[in-house]
Order: structure tokens, then sequence, then C-alpha cells
């Protein structure tokens, strides 16, 4: 399947709440350079002639922004794709149950008993997972 496909489902808010979880994604990712950045000031005020207990403070301060910035961004990740897959699996799920009611009678007569619900699942729960 095509990678664009896999948004066909979604709406306006949902391609919206998409790209923020992009852009927190960004947030989480940025994080990681910047707290090194934190750090390599930190091992510099070990250097002779430097005030090294305000710069560890200062660098304790600028660590614990950076974690709880890497804590907000990961947990608005997480929430925004969880809350889009689901969106788009349940309008997935509805839109694929409207075409089998749409099937003639015969068609229902060919499958095994559980088929369809187990191919429902199957299909949601794999869309879902991607």
């Amino acid at each position: 399947m095509p990678y664009y496909k896999l948004y066909r489902f979604a709406n306006q808010l949902d391609r919206f709440l998409i790209v923020l979880g992009i852009v927190a994604s960004m947030g989480t990712g940025v994080m990681q350079p910047l707290s090194l950045v934190v750090f390599g000031d930190m091992i510099d005020a070990f250097a002779p002639g430097a005030n090294l207990i305000d710069s560890i403070h200062l660098a304790c301060a600028q660590m614990a922004v950076l974690g709880a910035i890497s804590f907000c961004c990961g947990t608005l990740q997480v929430a925004l794709f969880t809350f889009t897959g689901t969106r788009q699996t349940s309008r997935m799920r509805s839109k694929y149950f409207t075409a089998i009611l749409r099937q003639e009678m015969a068609w229902y007569d060919a499958g095994a008993t559980g088929e369809l619900t187990a191919r429902i699942t199957g299909y949601v729960r794999q869309a879902y997972e991607t």
C-alpha cells in the first residue's frame, strides 16, 4: 500500500493533529543534541579559573528545563498519533461495515462462520499498526 493512501481516512482535524505530532516529535528529537551542548558546558566548568558551583547549578537548571520540554513533547507526540490513529481506525471500521452491508445476500453465504468479523478486525488492526 502506498504511503499516501494510509491517510485517506483522515479529515482536516486529523491532518492538523498529525502535523502537530510531527512538530512535537521534532521537538523531542532536538532535545538530545541540546542536552549534549549543556553537558559540554558543564564539563567546561571544571576548567581552572571557572566558577564551578554556579556553572553546575546553571547546567542542572538547563537540564531540568530540557527534560521537562522533552517529556511534554514526547507525551504530546504519542497522544496525538494515538488519537488520530484511533479516529481513522474508527472511520475505517464504519466505512468497511457500511460496504459489507451493501453486499448481496449470497455474498454472506460464501464465507465461513465468523470469517467476516475476523476479517474486519484483522484489516483494521493491520491498518492501525501501520
